[in-house]
């Protein structure tokens, strides 16, 4: 009976042992020690408010362009052209989606 607890004994060792060879091993092989290469990125500043909003009859907002007023009426020209005019606020203008 003793030697058959002292053989379990030594196996369940021998897997401890095994096993905690296995885990120190693979900790050593980690994929993400290599040297990656440094990525910048150029952040532009965003325009705290839009420079034209679209609204509907219900006066829900459809679209908020960002830019330059001129560039957006050359870029969005058709969706502009269709609309009315309705308020200007500082930079903000306002158009009524027909």
């Amino acid at each position: 009976m003793k030697t058959n607890v002292l053989k379990i004994t030594m196996l369940l060792l021998a897997f401890v042992l095994v096993g905690n060879a296995y885990a120190n091993k693979k900790s050593d092989m980690n994929p993400y020690d290599e040297v990656l290469p440094e990525i910048v990125l150029e952040i532009q500043e965003i325009e705290k408010n839009p420079t034209v909003t679209l609204i509907n009859k219900y006066g829900e907002v459809i679209a908020q362009f960002y830019g330059d007023k001129s560039m957006l009426k050359t870029k969005f020209s058709e969706t502009l052209g269709k609309s009315t005019f309705i308020l200007k606020h500082e930079d903000h203008h306002f158009y009524l989606v027909d």
